[in-house]
């Protein structure tokens, strides 16, 4: 910044000029400041948008890695900067309100990749790839594309072909967006779709016709049973498989979608406008000219995906006028400063109406799954924002004469000689300059994790074989030199059963004493290791698995095989950040009355039988209420709002059941706390007399003479023991006394 001296006086226009251009430098600064500001309060955008897209128990660690990847692009963008400045220094000084202002479009193009990798990726792996975007990837293409000077691929982005002529990119559609398009495809493609739980009856022990009514929808809830964290003998269920359940279970929240998008419109005019970068001479008009072309492309985009729905769906999907808004005006962002207002709202409509649908569609056909459309909206779109650029007529009798002889970049669009097919050469090489660059480090990179992923999910045979080794050693017989043998060989190529193995008193000769001590807790652990540590749900696992297997033959890579890419599938299917085997809130709250149930059992304090008799009585009585409570909360109302909105209706609603992906949760099925069941299955409830079970027959004439619970009697608490602890993992503590597998060491050991 330039500041007039004050050692020497100043007189006449000299010093007039001098105080207006520091005034203008000082406005320009705060200009810049103000716009960064409001571009760092995006990333609410993108969280609420993220957020609203993602099952309901993952949703906590999509923000977290919104904060964690807003934090390290910060960082790394500014190291960056302290080895080629020349995005952020003017004169050769560094300009401390540039290098906030560029900070801010690096997280922007972070942020991108979260979305799309969005319930999958594991975190480090995430994080390491936000400190090589923006470390690495975004600062030299911007650099290459935007600064005076420098840049490792400067020569790609101007005069490659044609002297003259440059890639154009005014705000980012390419630089920003497209970049981190490229990225989101790469990663979700080695990711994967998503999984799914297998439905399965809440009692699976119970007569057929009662469990045909009693089937539990597993959405996003943590895990009822140990063996739904392990991986199915057919494999995983996962997105695309089956529309029907898609639709259940990979809902979304519209309400917070369509606050996200209003909060990244509003970030969308600093983003645009501030790359104006001053408010000298008549920069101040441009702003204007382009915030106001940025408000057409996105009126046009909201407006071609409701043209979409209008023609191509029987309802309105807020999520598709929420995510055509945002189409607009990421392919707008490249030409915003030269587009005519009616050549802007044409780039949203064809944003929205073909670029959108159509990339999205394809997407889903391939099998990419992206809960945010991240890759249709930032990819796509900021591709075919670059390309509008060769197609623009600017109004160059305005725009010219006001701000040509300051701004190179518009005096060339508007010369007499310029060649649109020249600028679309120029344009189409600087976006696949833009895709090769990004996508080779992030395949280099998430190749690793998926290399040491797969190596490590070699291991699950050893455990298996393991874990089948301790059951075999709960029967009586004496432990035979050959299952030692085994076991020494699976310590030997399995870092993770050497280490459980360890914990129970395993040497390189056999365990310390003749067996371990708590057979059942080694089995379980060894278990819970296949699905939370050794098993993998990637879906390309079997192109590298050849190569994973060569590299699990060597020690050393055995040992360091410690990163993941992707969560491990327990995690996953429990949206935690370890599985949470031991059930969910209805199976937590019944697991501490069966607790207490089993201490009155074992306690010594109560001697009158016919207390003892009241006490367990009565305890029974309260699990019974929590079941019906937690069962049957508003089931009834809720089924018959939800068959209501099931009816068909015209394109002028907008029911929120029928939204495909982003379909609102609370109207698919009665909620129970973190679960829900189908609208359209009944929960089982009890009835507190007569005691005799109605089958699904009895239910029509019952249910029109009493209006009350009708299904079936209250089963004693010796009954609802055996049924619940049936229902619960090896994990559940069924007694004090210890278990080996399911059978017990002890004759005495009779649990519940």
């Amino acid at each position: 910044m330039t500041v007039p001296s004050t050692t020497q006086p100043c007189a006449g226009t000299a010093c007039s000029k001098m105080a207006s251009d520091s005034i203008l430098e000082d406005l320009s600064t705060v200009w810049i400041l103000l716009c960064s500001f409001l571009i760092l309060s995006m990333q609410l955008g993108f969280a609420m948008l993220e957020v609203g897209s993602v099952r309901e128990a993952h949703r906590m660690t999509v923000l977290a890695k919104n904060i964690m990847d807003s934090v390290m692009s910060t960082v790394f963008f500014w190291l960056y900067c302290q080895v080629d400045s020349n995005l952020v220094s003017e004169s050769d000084l560094v300009q401390y309100h540039l290098l906030l202002f560029h900070s801010a479009f690096c997280a922007t193009s972070v942020t991108i990749t979260s979305g799309s990798m969005a319930e999958r990726a594991h975190m480090i792996a995430y994080l390491c790839h936000a400190v090589v975007m923006a470390g690495l990837i975004y600062p030299v293409i911007a650099t290459s594309a935007w600064a005076s000077a420098g840049g490792l691929w400067r020569s790609e982005f101007h005069e490659r072909f044609h002297s003259g002529y440059h890639y154009f990119d005014f705000a980012g559609s390419g630089v920003v967006h497209f970049t981190g398009g490229c990225a989101a495809l790469v990663g979700n493609k080695l990711l994967g779709r998503r999984i799914r739980r297998s439905q399965s009856p809440i009692f699976p022990d119970e007569h057929p016709e009662a469990a045909s009514y009693r089937t539990y929808d597993m959405r996003d809830v943590e895990g009822l049973s140990l063996q739904d964290a392990q991986q199915p003998a057919g494999g995983w269920q996962r997105r695309f498989d089956d529309p029907a359940r898609d639709m259940t279970e990979f809902s979304g929240v519209p309400y917070l979608q369509v606050m996200g998008m209003f909060v990244l419109w509003v970030g969308w005019y600093a983003f645009n406008s501030g790359s104006t970068l001053s408010m000298k001479h008549s920069d101040g008009v441009l702003a204007g000219m382009v915030a106001w072309n940025t408000t057409m492309a996105a009126a046009g985009g909201c407006f071609g995906a409701y043209l979409f729905c209008l023609f191509f769906r029987t309802h309105l999907d807020v999520s598709i006028l929420a995510n055509g808004t945002l189409s607009g005006l990421v392919g707008i962002t490249a030409s915003c400063n030269i587009m005519t207002g009616h050549q802007s709202l044409l780039v949203g409509v064809i944003a929205g109406l073909i670029i959108f649908p159509c990339s999205s569609r394809t997407l889903k056909r391939l099998h990419m799954d992206d809960p945010v459309d991240a890759i249709a909206v930032h990819g796509g779109c900021g591709l075919w924002g670059l390309l509008s650029v060769a197609f623009s007529f600017p109004d160059c009798g305005f725009i010219e004469p006001m701000f040509g002889k300051y701004r190179s970049d518009i005096a060339r669009v508007c010369n007499d000689d310029h060649s649109m097919a020249k600028q679309l050469v120029a344009q189409v090489w600087g976006a696949f300059t833009i895709m090769w660059w990004t996508a080779s480090i992030s395949i280099a990179l998430w190749g690793l994790f998926v290399l040491s992923e797969c190596t490590r999910a070699m291991e699950v045979q050893h455990l298996e074989k393991a874990t089948e080794l301790v059951g075999q050693m709960t029967t009586p017989q004496p432990v035979l030199s050959e299952t030692l043998a085994m076991f020494r060989n699976i310590a030997n190529q399995s870092p993770i059963a050497r280490h459980i193995l360890k914990e129970h008193g395993w040497t390189s000769q056999g365990f310390q004493q003749s067996m371990p001590k708590d057979l059942w807790h080694l089995r379980h652990e060894l278990q819970l290791a296949t699905g939370e540590r050794a098993d993998t749900a990637l879906e390309i696992s079997w192109r590298v698995a050849p190569l994973a297997r060569r590299l699990h033959k060597c020690r050393i890579f055995r040992e360091m095989a410690r990163l993941r890419l992707r969560i491990p599938p327990a995690a996953e299917l429990s949206g935690l950040g370890a599985a949470d085997a031991d059930g969910g809130q209805i199976a937590q709250a019944v697991r501490k009355t069966m607790l207490l149930l089993m201490e009155m059992k074992q306690s010594q304090a109560v001697h009158s039988p016919i207390r003892r008799e009241v006490r367990e009585l009565s305890l029974a009585m309260q699990s019974h209420e929590v079941l019906l409570q937690a069962l049957t909360s508003s089931s009834r109302f809720r089924a018959g709002i939800t068959k209501w909105r099931a009816r068909r209706r015209a394109l002028q609603s907008v029911p929120e059941h029928v939204s495909g992906q982003n379909a609102e949760e609370s109207d698919l099925g009665v909620e129970i706390g973190a679960h829900a069941l189908p609208a359209t299955v009944q929960p089982p409830t009890w009835q507190l007399s007569p005691r005799r079970r109605e089958t699904p027959s009895d239910q029509t004439s019952a249910s029109t003479s009493q209006p009350g619970l009708n299904e079936s009697p209250i089963p004693n608490a010796e009954e609802l023991g055996r049924l619940l602890l049936r229902s619960f993992p090896a994990s559940f503590p069924r007694s004090e006394r210890s278990y080996s597998t399911d059978r017990t060491v002890s004759e005495h050991s009779a649990g519940v």
